[in-house]
Parts: structure tokens; sequence; C-alpha cells
């Protein structure tokens, strides 16, 4: 009885210690560090890598760098910031090196972390690093044999006489190209065409605007409109006087020096009021009032037409009918 009973205590304690084995392990927290290269020449730069692993309890505050400040010998050029690549890891990068030779060892880092709120703390491995520096040969203060000549390497200058000449011959062909095949002087171009005579302009918009039938479609205001137009144009054109700009009593008044009769006048004066009193009134005149407006301004322009000289007359004279 008192065998089976000191089994099942063996039994009991070992599955104790069996449970409590992997939350020991989980719970530990585990700190490293390695160089890319335990050897290097004097100058190089090596890489300087920490590593830890820790449960989810623990609170990893890094590790802590200072103590390589102290170390103689050695330099710091760079350090990455620390990242966590997976849930319980911690990676940090280190670039350092070497300005002397020989064997320098690098001291424990400290990994600070919490657990339950207490501070705790895990170092990582020591490290060496040997610096080489380059040998020095024994028989480097000898006399040495004699070298070759050293080439100089050939630069642009080497090469100028040969571009000058090229470009020179370059451009005394182009010269004589240009010279050979250079465009003549061209004949003067032809005047422009003298400009048509204000009686021409003004006979054919007339001629157009019979044709076009505006009062027999009872388009009054667009045939009177085109009417005074034609008017306007040719008196300014012919008499050089501002009628496009002016009203119908400017126009009344700046054609009295004209001295013409009071026949031509009264048509001017008729067909001006007439077209106002269509434009602005949207009077009707009588239907038969619309052809002769037209016949008298086109009798006016023919009466006034400028006509080329003929050899009995004199070259400042023109045809003006009263």
């Amino acid at each position: 009885m008192r065998k089976q009973y000191s089994w099942f205590r063996i039994c009991l304690y070992g599955w104790i210690i069996a449970a409590a084995m992997p939350a020991a392990l989980h719970a530990q927290v585990n700190a490293s560090a390695q160089l890319s290269a335990n050897q290097i020449m004097i100058g190089d730069q090596v890489i300087l890598k920490l590593n830890a692993d820790f449960d989810s309890e623990a609170q990893v505050k890094g590790f802590d760098l200072s103590p390589l400040d102290s170390l103689k010998g050695i330099e710091v050029l760079s350090v990455k910031p620390a990242v966590s690549p997976a849930a319980g890891f911690l990676e940090q990068e280190l670039t350092i090196t070497a300005f002397d030779s020989g064997t320098f060892t690098l001291v424990p880092l400290i990994l600070r972390y919490e657990r339950g709120g207490l501070a705790d703390s895990v170092l990582t491995g020591p490290l060496q690093l040997n610096v080489r520096t380059i040998p020095i040969q024994s028989d480097s203060t000898a006399l040495q044999p004699i070298k070759g000549i050293i080439q100089e390497p050939r630069s642009l200058r080497d090469y100028l006489p040969y571009v000058i000449t090229l470009g020179a011959i370059a451009i005394l062909a182009i010269l004589i190209t240009w010279l050979i095949k250079r465009p003549r002087k061209k004949a003067p171009a032809p005047p422009p065409p003298p400009p048509v005579p204000p009686h021409e302009i003004a006979l054919k918009k007339l001629s157009v605007l019979r044709q076009a039938g505006y009062w027999e479609r009872g388009e009054l205001k667009t045939y009177y409109s085109e009417l005074t137009y034609i008017l306007r144009e040719y008196l300014e054109g012919r008499f050089l006087l501002k009628a496009l700009e002016s009203t119908t009593d400017e126009i009344l008044r700046d054609i009295k020096p004209l001295k013409w009769s009071e026949e031509r006048s009264a048509a001017i004066y008729g067909l001006l009021r007439t077209a106002d009193l269509v434009k602005f009134a949207k009077a009707t005149p009588p239907a038969d009032s619309h052809a002769p407006h037209l016949e008298n301004i086109e009798a006016l322009v023919q009466a006034t037409q400028v006509l080329p000289p003929s050899p009995l007359q004199n070259p400042g004279q023109d045809h003006a009918a009263n």
C-alpha cells in the first residue's frame, strides 16, 4: 500500500513539474548579439545585429547602447531604429568601424523590460572583433628597379588641332555652298491693286439689295437698315464724312457744304427719316415708297461718282452732279 502511495506521489510531482516547464520557458526573455564579420581591415565597416525574443507578458523597452560610447577603438557610425518583425521578436542593427588595429571586445549590451510592473533586464553575450592593418613589407626601404614610363592618358587638348582644322574646312565648305546656292534677289512685288471706288461698292450692294426682295416679304426693317448703311458707307468713302457713326441730323448738317440740289438733299432726308420711323417707331411706310428710295440713292451715287480723268479734263477735276 505504501509502495503504491509513493508511486502516486512521484507521478503527481512529475506532472506538476511538466506542467510548470512550458510556463517557465514561455516566460523567459532572451537577448543575443552577432557581428556580420568577426575580422575586418582597419577602417572597414561591420554590422552589429541585436536580437531579442520574449513572451507576451514582457514589456520590452529596448537595448541600452550607452556602453558602446565609452568603448575605446570602436566607433558607432549609424544606428537603425529597433523593429519588431513578428510578435515576441525585436531586432536592431548598428554599423560600427575601427581605426586602430587589434582585437576589441564588445561588452554585453543590456535589454531592459518590465514584467508585472517590475523592471528587469537581460544581457547579450560578449563579442570580439579582430581589426587587421595592411602589412608592411620588410624590404620596403630597399632600392626598387626603375619602372617604365607611365603613359599619360590622352585628353581633348591633344585632339584640339585636328578639331580646329576639320572645323575650318567644314565652315569653308558651307560658305562655298552658300555662295553657289544663295537665292538671287527677287523682283519687287507688284503694287497692290487700287482700292475699289466707293461708287462701285455702293452700286453693287444696291443691286444685291434690289434682288433680295425684302420689302416684298414684309422685312421692312432689314430693307431700310441695309439701304441706309449703303448710303452712309458711300458718303463716308466718297466725301470723307463720318456718316457711319453720325445721326440723321448730323448727316444732314454735314452734307450742306456740298451744295447739292434740293432734290438730292430731300432724297437723303426722306430716306433717313423713313428708316428711323421703321427701325425705332415700327412704322409702315406706303408700299409704293420702298423702291423709289432705292432708286433715289442709286441716282445720287451715279451722279456723284468719281470718273477717271479724260485727256481734256484737269487731273484734279471729278464729276459730281448738283
